[in-house]
């Protein structure tokens, strides 16, 4: 019989991917592969963020996620286009706090990474957790090379990529660092 939560999940949604981590300040999370009815909690995710945090995701100062951005977020193949979200429970509800996907971009040819922790979650260890699963799936996934555009503020994402092992280069573009990771090097 079918769990109710899991009604209305894709068939190949990849439950091989979940996992329950513990944070540097002892809180457990939930990581999993986002699903398509997490829509309302990425807009709830998006007002609890600070504008720097909202800046340095999205580049840009976005107030709310148009609808095409969420079905772009929520309706994924799970091979070229991939995304985990960290998930708690408050008040008996569920909340994302963090997501990271990547997503193939067939004008390119490239994939593109992207990802963002909810500002009082950040400094416990979950940006690099997330991101190096991502990285391993990535890589089952026959993807070697992420790129990405960052606020050159943004040191965070460098630091996690160094602690993951992983080799980039950057260049500065239009005030934006671009930014091409090796997978192949990251630590498993």
């Amino acid at each position: 019989m079918e769990s109710v939560a899991n009604i209305g999940l894709p068939d190949d949604y990849p439950y091989e991917y979940e996992e329950w981590i513990t944070l540097k300040n002892a809180r457990r999370v939930l990581l999993r592969p986002i699903k398509p009815s997490d829509r309302r909690l990425l807009v709830e995710l998006l007002k609890r963020l600070s504008p720097q945090t909202i800046y340095r995701r999205f580049l840009s100062n976005v107030r709310q996620l148009p609808e095409e951005w969420l079905d772009r977020f929520t309706l994924l193949n799970y091979k070229s286009d991939f995304a985990l979200v960290a998930a708690t429970q408050e008040s008996g509800e569920e909340r994302i706090i963090a997501v990271c996907r990547y997503h193939y971009n067939i004008h390119t040819d490239n994939t593109e990474i992207a990802f963002v922790v909810q500002d009082d979650w950040q400094g416990l260890g979950l940006g690099t957790k997330i991101a190096g699963n991502v990285v391993n799936i990535a890589r089952k996934n026959d993807i070697h090379q992420f790129e990405g555009m960052l606020d050159p503020t943004n040191e965070a994402v460098t630091k996690i990529f160094n602690h993951l092992g992983c080799s980039y280069k950057l260049t500065l573009k239009g005030g934006f660092f671009f930014i091409l990771i090796d997978l192949d090097p990251c630590e498993q």
